[in-house]
């Protein structure tokens, strides 16, 4: 953001410098630029010092926040296994209390029956002593009146069947009194073991009901110190999490503060920036004005240049022409004489100087072209008069792929030459010309670029550079 803002403070510098040189008061509107930019500069630092202050106030808050959440992380593991401790103690206290209720459920049932033995002992006892006295009381009736004898009983009956029945019945009584004691003996008896059985039992009963009872002491005991371990836990907790709640509040609230923050340096940005697009556009109005004088002088020089060259050229086109029409027409007053000497040749091309290749090793200029140069080229308008060096006979006057319309003449003494690539022949073979005479005119037939004349000397049939023999004279 400062990046950006430096950036704009740049543009809006380079806006007023360049308002203040095309305006007529640049001193003034520089000065209230630089003053503008000064306090927007000023305001822009304020305003980020506040930001890095609250962002360094959030990341304090921040680092509360995460120790916070930390210790409640612990807390809350701690809290977890008091709780999980507790409901470990609760079942077991549950298992006692059903114990407890097992073993009340069971005395309750032994007292009940220990209840109906004792009853079931007294009556016992009631009939044991009952049939005591009974016992006791016939035994006395036997012994006041005596014992009836075998003879007596006998005497007494009135058949041997009653007698029988009456020695059985007296027997029969005997053994019922002895048979009826001894069960009465033997039901006390069971009965009274009963009694210890049940008695005992519920001593056993009552040792493991108290056992069970100091156990749910002991757990409840336990329960409720944890329960104060939990509830201070808790408290703990609460505040933890009240202080947390508080942190957070305060993130939000420094998270807002820094938002109305960049809100606020987001409108001194925009202000900037309407500031810098007024002077651009001012600028930009004062840059195309200056434009378009700029580009309207620049047409007029560029008319002012085009007319001139304009001018230039149809003055060298008009040279060119008379310089065209004079090559074209130098040969007309070529004096023809019957000169043969090779030292006494002239210029081939009159009125036309200009030499391109010359003779010997060369780059071929077009396909079909040799490497190595016989002759020299020389001009040329097309259609200019070639004349003949010397005076001599016409050997050849023909076309050639390579040479194209060529002519070629023997001057005598072993010096022939060559006139090559002509548009037009004017001589026949076996004629005779003079020096100066007109044979050909210039072309580009053959294997050629572009209108000229190659010309050639040969001495004794070998080619020689025709350079050493001619001398162009305007």
């Amino acid at each position: 953001m400062r990046k950006g803002l430096k950036r704009i403070i740049a543009v809006m510098v380079s806006a007023a410098l360049l308002t203040g040189m095309l305006y007529t008061n640049p001193g003034a509107r520089a000065s209230s630029y630089d003053a503008q930019i000064e306090a927007a500069k000023k305001k822009q630092e304020e305003l980020e010092e506040m930001i890095e202050n609250s962002r360094k106030r959030k990341e304090e808050f921040e680092k509360k926040q995460a120790e916070s959440k930390a210790y409640l992380e612990s807390l809350s593991g701690d809290i977890s296994k008091v709780e999980e401790y507790i409901r470990e103690v609760d079942m077991k206290l549950e298992e006692v209390n059903a114990r407890l209720n097992d073993l009340e459920y069971k005395i309750s049932e032994k007292e009940d029956e220990l209840a109906k033995t004792k009853i079931e002992l007294a009556d016992a006892i009631e009939r044991q002593q009952e049939q005591y006295a009974t016992m006791k009381k016939r035994i006395r009736y036997t012994y006041e009146n005596g014992s009836e004898t075998i003879l007596e009983t006998l005497a007494g009956s009135h058949n041997i069947a009653d007698f029988l029945n009456r020695v059985e019945y007296r027997v029969s009584i005997a053994e019922y009194d002895n048979t009826l004691y001894d069960r009465y003996k033997a039901a006390t008896a069971l009965v009274v073991a009963t009694k210890a059985y049940l008695e005992e039992s519920i001593k056993n009963l009552e040792e493991l009901k108290a056992e069970a009872e100091a156990e749910k002491a002991s757990c409840e005991e336990l329960a409720a110190k944890k329960g104060e371990q939990l509830e201070a836990y808790m408290a703990r907790y609460q505040m933890e999490d009240e202080l947390l709640f508080t942190y957070i509040s305060e993130i939000d609230n420094t998270d807002k503060s820094i938002q109305d923050l960049y809100n606020e340096l987001s409108e001194n940005a925009k202000k900037q920036e309407d500031l810098r697009k007024a002077a651009e556009e001012e600028a930009r109005r004062i840059a195309e004005e200056l434009e378009r004088k700029r580009r309207e002088e620049a047409a007029r020089r560029a008319k002012e240049e085009a007319e001139r060259r304009a001018r230039e050229a149809a003055a060298r086109a008009a040279a060119e022409q008379a310089l065209k029409n004079q090559r074209l027409k130098a040969a007309e007053g070529i004096t023809m004489t019957a000169e043969t000497s090779l030292l006494k040749m002239i210029w081939p091309l009159p009125g036309d100087g200009r030499t391109f290749s010359g003779f010997g090793p060369r780059k071929p200029p077009c396909p079909g072209a040799t490497s190595f140069h016989n002759g020299v080229d020389i001009g040329g308008e097309y259609g200019a008069t070639i004349v003949a060096v010397l005076a001599g006979t016409v050997t050849i006057a023909t076309y050639n792929s390579s040479a194209g319309n060529y002519v070629g003449i023997d001057h005598g003494n072993g010096v022939s030459t060559r006139y090559c690539h002509a548009s037009k022949l004017l001589v026949k073979p076996g004629e005779y010309v003079l020096q100066g005479q007109p044979i050909a005119l210039v072309g580009s037939t053959g294997v050629s670029t572009g209108p000229h004349l190659h010309f050639a000397v040969l001495i004794n049939g070998q080619y020689v550079d025709p350079m050493k023999y001619i001398k162009y004279t305007n």
